[in-house]
């Protein structure tokens, strides 16, 4: 599976709805279904931003082609971050079947899934504290004969 990775500077810089703005804008062209759907999910998806759960966790998209995985960078690190990283990506990620997963501290996990609940059936919330399940369900997509290095991992901070 190739895995694309952005980190989206955030608080200070911008507040967690711009932060939330400028990564719908990243994943979904304005006036498209997919992108009414990232808007609705702003309130939801800003809290976890403001509570900083998606700067070790990423915000994963899967659809038809690459992985997405989205990281916010707070503090000195967003102050300090080339807003050039932050470049569109080659093709529309919500383009075809998609689907988005938010990471969530383990006491949000119920009203997150709630809110969400309201919102898509493609937009879901996981536990932020576990990342073997995470791990497991990428080693089940991948066959076992081709390796494969998540670059963006390994050059995380």
């Amino acid at each position: 599976m190739t895995v694309l990775a952005r980190r989206i500077a955030s608080v200070p810089r911008r507040t967690s709805v711009q932060t939330w703005q400028v990564i719908s804008e990243l994943l979904a062209p304005a006036g498209t279904p997919a992108r009414a759907t990232l808007d609705a999910a702003t309130g939801p998806a800003a809290m976890l931003i403001a509570e900083e759960v998606t700067g070790d966790a990423p915000i994963i998209l899967s659809g038809t082609g690459p992985q997405l995985r989205l990281y916010t960078l707070h503090g000195e690190a967003a102050m300090e971050a080339d807003l050039d990283q932050e470049a569109s990506f080659p093709f529309v990620p919500t383009h075809g079947d998609w689907a988005l997963s938010l990471p969530a501290s383990p006491e949000d996990l119920d009203t997150v899934r709630a809110a969400l609940a309201a919102i898509s059936p493609r937009i879901s919330v996981r536990d932020s504290t576990d990342t073997d399940r995470g791990r497991a369900a990428a080693a089940s997509r991948r066959s076992a004969s081709i390796p494969v290095i998540d670059i963006a991992e390994l050059e995380r901070p």
